[in-house]
């Protein structure tokens, strides 16, 4: 049967990331409808879902007999005459026993190769969906990020002036807090400019020209609801639930049948037809039925099964390699997922807190000449870059959990049971 799910992605509706009306400022972009788009426009998974049609229209021909054969005899000097000399006849070849069945289960397998193949098309869209919304998303909390920063080195910098106005400070603070406005305004055009990388890759996959703007990434859809398991059952529900192991199984299952098509193919097979022949005289010789074997003498029988039975070992020893790379994709994700998902606890409960306490004792102390400004700014870099790690870091953590989504072939917001190190 084919699955109607892969053919109703085609009819998804575009235009809903138009944008939004200049007064509609709640409007925003979420996960959802990114994967939503990316799946309406992907050429890819309109491919696999024309392959997968294509793949049912020959399995539904699958192990049909083979045309039959009409011939038509006439005797050159009866033509003309009263009583015309000629014999029409039809034949049919029907294969060894068993060889329809084989052929038909070939067809079948092939179908299911390209419906797991559709399959896995969709699971990339959507991880390639979800790693350029996390990206998008770090971008944009970039930029926010870096505006706080900026406004809080403008407030030092104008708290240097006035020390140094006073002349409780040196010249080399409100300097020194001059080269930190500088260093801070070219890591804004280095975020900005990952930003519009970002978005240059989003509209590509939602089917919108690279430049065109986007609205504001939606903060709900980047904490979606997970459940823990630990990576044994990881590894069992990816072997089971990835539509590329269920392909290599059915491919298996098609050399197989390919095999036993093979060896069907060198044994005698069976030709029936019937015929008119108005050259005989007597009318009751005319009505005939003939029947006949085909004899595998020259067909090269032999050289088939030869070939089936290698191709065969091929899909079977494709099918452990892939089991293997399997398991091995499932690591991985679930490695770099609790790594991410560490180092957002370290930052959460340990470097920011920390940092943030830094910058507002030292800005006090500074303001009480009992720190110098070098410390303060250092303070407040320390705070910055472990802002900015903390929004890579939930960056990393999503796009984990895009890989190891598709690692597992299946969406259920599976991810790995506490600390795997």
């Amino acid at each position: 049967m084919v699955r109607i799910s892969l053919l109703l992605l085609l009819l998804f509706p575009a235009g809903a990331l138009a944008q939004p009306a200049s007064g509609d400022a709640d409007s925003s972009l979420t996960l959802a409808t990114v994967e939503q788009e990316a799946l309406a426009h992907s050429p890819a998974l309109l491919a696999a879902t024309s392959s997968v049609q294509a793949a049912l229209a020959r399995a539904e021909g699958g192990g049909a007999w083979d045309d039959p054969e009409l011939s038509f005899m006439a005797a050159p000097r009866t033509i003309g005459t009263s009583n015309p000399g000629y014999r029409i006849g039809v034949t049919q070849r029907i294969g060894a026993f068993g060889e329809p069945g084989a052929r038909r289960l070939v067809a079948g397998t092939a179908f299911d190769v390209a419906a797991a193949g559709a399959d896995a098309a969709r699971l990339d869209i959507l991880r390639e969906a979800r790693v350029a919304f996390a990206e998008y998303l770090r971008a944009s909390r970039a930029q926010v990020a870096h505006g706080v920063m900026v406004d809080l080195a403008g407030e030092l910098r104008r708290a240097a002036l006035e020390k140094y106005a006073a002349g409780a400070a040196p010249q080399g603070d409100p300097l020194a807090a001059s080269v930190e406005a500088a260093r801070l305004t070219h890591h804004g055009v280095k975020i900005d400019s990952e930003r519009r990388i970002a978005v240059a890759r989003l509209n590509t996959l939602i089917g919108r020209p690279a430049s065109a703007p986007l609205p504001p990434p939606s903060e709900d859809a980047s904490e979606p609801t997970t459940s823990s398991a630990d990576l044994d059952s990881l590894i069992r529900i990816a072997r089971a639930e990835r539509p590329e192991a269920q392909a290599a199984i059915s491919r298996v299952a098609g050399r197989a049948a390919g095999e036993r098509v093979a060896q069907l193919s060198g044994r005698p097979g069976l030709m029936v037809g019937v015929a008119y022949d108005h050259m005989w005289d007597d009318p009751a010789m005319r009505a005939q039925l003939e029947l006949g074997i085909v004899l595998p003498l020259w067909g090269g029988a032999g050289a088939r099964r030869s070939e089936a039975a290698a191709e065969l070992a091929v899909a079977e020893a494709e099918h452990r390699a892939l089991l293997l790379e399997i398991e091995r994709e499932v690591v991985e994700a679930a490695t770099r997922y609790d790594e991410a998902a560490h180092d957002l606890d370290v930052l959460d409960t340990g470097v920011l807190p920390a940092a943030s306490q830094g910058v507002s004792a030292l800005r006090t102390a500074y303001q009480g000449n009992h720190a110098s400004f070098q410390a303060l700014l250092e303070a407040t870099r320390v705070l910055a870059e472990a802002r900015l790690d903390r929004i890579d870091a939930e960056a990393r953590r999503a796009v984990a959990r895009a890989d190891l989504a598709r690692a597992l072939g299946t969406d259920t917001g599976l991810v790995p049971m506490g600390d795997m190190r």
